[in-house]
């Protein structure tokens, strides 16, 4: 019984907004997308007698994890491929299903020593009745991993109302040969309401529908797949021509509502019997049509007979056009006499796959000229598919590295652009003989306006792949409302040498109708005890789609599903829902937000975020970020002061030791032993997890394909997430564009939920992105080249910015302690931060939002390209850390400070705060000029102003205190009689 609650409920109304009384009668518009592990093995459990037949055994020699696999071997008998015979019987398991959820089911195969013609390994997945028999089941195509472990994925199928049980089936097909299953899943999801679900089902059990009647149909018990009827089908007397329209018998047709855009799908049951006449046979038709009832499209099966079996008949897919309001589903005979039975009719409707693609080439076609100019050639001697690539060989001319001259002309097509739409580029590439500083292979994708002027683009780091094909794959880029065409370019960047480019691919996705960010609560969805009791979610709009057209609505639901309030949002796809939970019991809730055209009745899109409410502060994860976006470590605040290094070794620990120091970012992911080590010298960890990326420069030997990503993510973070040195999972080291981050993401969620998740980017990041794929972010931005031109405020004013975006999100940034002259010498860097600079800039990020700073690198400074110390500028980091460490409560003080205020100016970084018994006002010059300012504070006009860390003090000017700021300067104003906060 649903306890009645009455519970007032504040929320900002918003324009053509409503918001509902808590726990109305309401129901939920949005069906939530729930996930859960159905059914998991590892073949770990040697007394599992499931899966043991004679073809099977459990087997130690063989495993993609854990300790074993399951073994099979192919029995021997008849191979007969393409026969019924030519399947060998498997071990499977059966569970009970939910009519209407979605069943995916994943395993990794290895197969060796394969015979026969199709000899593979398979895997199906059948929907059966409660009586045992299928309903509608799916199996790949015959898998043969050739002595590798590879990933089999069978299409999602969904429950339908007759289902009762899923059965998984392993097995083989054709000759001969060894196959070793592992890591078996089985999901099952309730589908959100953009995916897969079925529009229309029968089983033809309802003798008044008379849908389906006509003179040559009828209901029958005779004969049935499923329940206690079927469709009987008599063809018709008349003409048999075959070939010919007239050979079409007339049949019974259902029709339904066409959403356009959207995929149908159509399966149904046949048996047939005494079929006569060439081509005789049961078919099957959907056809779209528009509202004056004319045919827009159709498709339907060739003429079926069965001989006097059941056969399940499934339709080629058919999206529906933008004008097309119905579906029509039409059973009918061809040919001869005969009889035929229909049962068990499924209907589903599903939104077709995001993404496409809109050109690939490998460069087969030599008469192909887009590609070709002085420099490049077809070439048959080097490919990495079919048989020939595209060569490119540097021209002769001045290398220029960091000039214009640096980059070679290249070939290059265009596409059209559709504005709102994402792109990604991929190519295989080899170089050989590359001389020249930087020199290396370049792709490059740009978006052109009307006038062909470049609009945004984005390419590769030079690459050399050192003999070796290696697989490039471009950041995605997003099309702009301006945007007209895509130009992709294929070209090279400094000395000569010679480059191949292969299979060349660009894909198109559509975008969502909106995607969403929750902004309150900031960290996880949980409700912080006597913080933020708002939930706030805000939506944008793709860019090209009507919003006028679409009605937006925002819920918060119960762990009962019961919707606790909504707000409509005619009009709009960019909507902003403020849900007030204060008087709500704590527990688990969702907010989702879904979109519909106006007027239907269910919804194209939707996205939901978890929201927890808690009673008291124990009931958080061990770590978090709250309210302010301060970091929480076992119930106390933490202020991160990090520094990367290349590995976790004893030599950079014992440089580290007795500093301000609580935290490295090695590159290298630790193991076990390293993770001690940090341990026993007090040292938190962030765990590098960036390099998990199929084909990136550091890739891990054990990621194979882009499948063993979040496998090998998540048991590293199972491996290790209990350990006490562990901190945060780094994710990404200017990645934020990858499409497979948010999975990344999805995977630490999943897997901890103690420990947050980082990221960095030196570019202004879109807010909207950062709740998809991080906990906490860091702004890298490195601006010190040692010149008289430096110009360090762009650290404070890109961080102001992006504060204004993420608003309380969790902030660590990064702090340039490194010579840039280490990376790129053609960039002219001199020298690595000073002191006074590094000061600077930790500062800036500081006072415009930052809860957390790291430095970068350790591994830098013993390698300085200048010739400084490792010891002067390791010293200087400390010194900067320490005056970090000693403030950090400051920084970290929430109390109410009394008003300070200031003329605004871009030079100018300011932050108040009260800690302790004093104020402190933390003033930065972000220029390289002496300056002017005065802070007016009436409140605590006439305490004591000493400058901390300076040995001066100020004195008042009635309300005002005034001082002089030389360049690049940070002053720190502590005033108050209270307790004063250590010198460094």
């Amino acid at each position: 019984m649903i306890r009645k609650m009455s519970i007032a409920i504040c929320a900002i109304f918003m324009l053509q907004a409503s918001l509902y009384s808590l726990f109305s009668n309401q129901a939920p518009v949005v069906y939530a997308s729930t996930f859960s592990t159905l059914y998991e093995t590892s073949f770990e459990n040697s007394n599992d007698l499931d899966w043991l037949m004679s073809a099977s055994s459990y087997d130690t020699s063989q495993m993609h994890s854990g300790t074993q696999s399951l073994k099979y071997v192919t029995p021997q008998g008849p191979n007969n491929p393409g026969e019924q015979g030519a399947e060998r019987s498997g071990p499977s398991v059966r569970f009970p299903v939910n009519p209407g959820d979605a069943y995916d089911v994943s395993v990794w195969v290895k197969t060796t020593q394969l015979s026969g013609l199709w000899a593979g390994a398979m895997v199906r997945i059948s929907m059966l009745d409660s009586s045992g028999n299928v309903l509608v089941q799916k199996n790949n195509n015959p898998f043969n991993s050739e002595d590798k472990w590879q990933k089999v994925k069978l299409p999602t199928v969904i429950a339908s109302q007759s289902a009762a049980e899923v059965e998984i089936t392993l097995f083989a097909y054709g000759g001969q040969g060894t196959i070793w299953f592992d890591d078996l899943l089985i999901a099952e999801t309730a589908p959100p309401l953009d995916a897969i679900k079925i529009a229309y089902e029968s089983s033809f059990e309802d003798s008044n529908d008379a849908a389906w009647l006509m003179a040559a149909s009828s209901y029958d018990t005779g004969e049935k797949y499923t329940g206690a009827k079927s469709l009987k089908y008599v063809t018709p007397q008349g003409p048999n021509t075959p070939g010919q329209p007239g050979a079409e018998r007339e049949g019974p047709s259902i029709r339904i509502p066409a959403k356009p855009g959207y995929a149908y799908d159509v399966s149904v049951w046949i048996k047939t019997t005494q079929l006569v006449g060439d081509w005789s046979g049961a078919m099957v038709r959907i056809s779209f049509l528009d509202s004056n009832n004319q045919v827009i499209e159709q498709k339907n099966n060739n003429p079926l007979n069965t001989l006097g079996n059941w056969q399940n008949l499934q339709l080629p897919s058919l999206t529906a056009a933008e004008n097309a309001a119905e579906v029509q589903i039409t059973l009918f005979g061809y040919g001869g006499q005969g009889t035929m039975w229909f049962d068990h009719l499924v209907v589903t409707e599903s939104v077709p796959p995001q993404t496409k693609t809109i050109y690939s080439t490998s460069f087969e076609d030599t008469q192909d000229s887009a590609w070709l100019m002085s420099a490049t050639t077809y070439d048959t001697s080097e490919k990495y598919t079919g048989l020939r690539s595209l060569k490119y060989v540097t021209p002769q001319g001045p290398n220029n590295p960091g000039q214009e001259g640096a980059e070679r002309a290249g070939p290059s097509i265009r596409l059209p652009a559709k504005p709102g739409y994402a792109y990604d580029v991929s190519a295989w590439i080899k170089t050989s003989q590359l001389s020249g500083l930087w020199a290396g292979a370049m792709v490059r994708i740009s978006f052109l306006d009307g006038n062909a002027n470049v609009i945004e683009q984005k390419n590769n780091n030079p690459l050399n792949t050192l003999n070796n094909w290696q697989h490039l794959k471009l950041p995605t880029l997003i099309a702009n409302e301006n945007a007209v065409e895509i130009e992709i370019t294929i070209f090279a960047y400094g000395g000569q040498g010679t480059m191949w480019f292969d299979d060349l691919v660009v894909t198109e996705s559509r975008p969502p109708l909106f995607t969403s960010k929750l902004d309150t609560p900031n960290y996880r969805g949980y409700l912080i005890p006597g913080g933020n009791s708002q939930v706030k979610v805000v939506t944008k709009g793709a860019t090209g789609i009507p919003a006028a057209s679409y009605t937006t609505v925002a819920q918060l639901v119960n762990a009962s599903n019961q919707v606790v309030a909504e707000q409509v949002f005619s009009g709009q796809l960019s909507i902003q829902a403020v849900f007030n939970t204060a008087n709500l019991p704590a527990g688990k809730y969702t907010a989702v937000i879904a979109a519909k055209r106006t007027g239907e009745s269910s919804y194209r899109y939707s996205e939901k975020w978890p929201v927890t409410k808690v009673n008291t502060v124990s009931e958080l994860p061990k770590s978090y970020i709250d309210d302010q976006g301060r970091f929480w470590k076992d119930g106390e605040l933490f202020f991160p002061i990090g520094i990367y290094t290349d590995h976790t070794s004893q030599s950079d620990l014992d440089d580290l030791q007795g500093s301000a120091i609580n935290t490295i970012m090695p590159y290298g992911y630790p193991n076990s032993a390293e993770l001690d080590l940090a341990h026993d010298y007090g040292m938190n960890v962030i765990f590098s997890l960036k390099d998990f990326f199929y084909n990136f420069p550091f890739t891990p030997s054990f990621i194979q394909s882009e499948e063993d990503e979040v496998h090998f993510i998540k048991q590293h973070v199972q491996d290790y997430k209990d350990h006490p040195a562990l901190l945060a999972w780094y994710l990404s080291d200017e990645t934020l564009t990858d499409n497979r981050l948010r999975a990344h993401y999805q995977a630490v969620l999943e897997s901890d939920p103690n420990h947050p998740a980082y990221v960095v980017d030196f570019r202004k990041p879109d807010p909207f992105t950062i709740h998809h794929t991080t906990d906490i972010f860091g702004f890298d931005l490195y601006p010190v080249y040692g010149k008289t031109t430096d110009d360090l405020s762009a650290v404070g004013s890109m961080q102001k910015e992006i504060t204004a975006g993420l608003l309380k999100k969790g902030q660590w940034a990064v702090v340039q302690a490194h010579n840039l002259g280490n990376y790129e010498p053609e960039w002219g860097a001199v020298r690595p931060p000073t002191k006074q600079e590094m000061q600077n800039m930790s500062w800036q990020y500081i006072t415009e939002g930052a809860k957390g700073i790291l430095f970068y690198s350790l591994f830098d400074l013993k390698q300085d390209a200048s010739g400084k110390t490792y010891g002067e500028l390791l010293g200087n980091v400390k010194a900067v850390a320490q005056e970090l460490e000693n403030m950090s409560p400051v920084i970290l003080s929430e109390s109410q400070a009394p008003q300070v205020s200031y003329p605004a100016q871009n030079w100018l970084h300011v932050m108040t705060k009260n800690y302790n018994g004093n104020t402190y006002v933390i003033a930065v010059n972000n220029s390289t000029q002496s300056r002017q300012a005065a802070f007016t504070a009436p409140d605590i006009s006439g305490s004591p102003i000493h400058v901390w860390n300076e040995g001066r003090s100020l004195s008042w000017s009635g309300n005002q205190f005034s001082d002089t700021f030389a360049p690049l300067s940070v002053h720190i104003y502590e005033i108050g009689t209270g307790n004063p906060i250590p010198i460094p």
